[in-house]
């Protein structure tokens, strides 16, 4: 029996513990009101948006294989009309609101579990990407011994002057875009930027597997425009990038 793919995205702001943001400066967390007003920021909402729109729709519900559900975690601090959108987009969107103060990546996972004794798990930012056969790749990989599946070779994409722009990167990001497990929930399986040295993993090999964005709308503002070009989504999908 082929594994369903469960995708999980925590859709703009799910407030967590401080252990699992370790490279954000600590003195950011000692206001609970600050760390929300940063999360629910009406900017930071728009751009987070944007992303979304341009990126992650379109290359999860255009995926060569449709058995999967996508799961989308919100909080009931997501102004009304952002939790009406994300219903509305599709019915294989799975919505799970909680009114936790703070949760953790184990409490999200108590949230829902898949039923399947097989079955794979992904993890995708609200505002990244993956290429068009990425859930394909990911089944062929799910014979190996290895229990987590990461990317390399990844589009570094940045909103750059009313254009998205981006850089390449020849790294191995295990816990990047896409990041999976197997038979395993990947909200479950502890810090993810520990993962690799802690559990066997494969990588995607494909010459550019996933998208990553990067900007102010991040928690640690990262600039990734490195060299600057225009990023067109349909070469992406066609895999063209070189």
């Amino acid at each position: 029996m082929i594994p369903k793919i469960y995708l999980y995205t925590k859709f703009i702001g799910i407030p967590q513990t401080q252990k699992f943001y370790p490279v954000i400066d600590k003195k950011f967390f000692q206001s609970y009101d600050n760390y929300i007003n940063h999360l629910f920021d009406e900017q930071r909402i728009i751009s987070r948006l944007f992303f979304f729109k341009k990126l992650t729709i379109p290359t999860i519900l255009g995926q060569t294989n449709q058995n999967f559900e996508w799961i989308i975690f919100i909080s009931s601090l997501l102004p009304v009309k952002y939790k009406e959108f994300i219903r509305s987009i599709s019915e294989k969107i799975l919505v799970i609101e909680t009114n936790q103060k703070i949760i953790s990546n184990q409490e999200l996972a108590e949230l829902h579990s898949p039923k399947e004794s097989n079955y794979i798990s992904v993890r995708l930012d609200d505002d990244d990407g993956l290429c068009i056969d990425y859930f394909e790749l990911l089944l062929k990989k799910y014979s190996s011994n290895n229990l987590l599946i990461g990317s390399k070779n990844i589009l570094i994409v940045t909103n750059y002057e009313k254009n998205l722009v981006y850089s390449k990167t020849t790294k191995n990001f295990l816990v990047s875009s896409g990041f999976s497990s197997k038979n395993k929930h990947v909200y479950d399986i502890g810090g993810h930027a520990k993962a690799q040295y802690m559990y066997s993993y494969d990588l995607i090999d494909k010459k550019y597997p996933s998208i990553q964005s990067g900007g102010e709308h991040t928690f640690t503002k990262r600039d990734h425009v490195s060299n600057v070009c225009l990023f067109n989504l349909d070469k992406f999908i066609n895999n063209e990038y070189e």
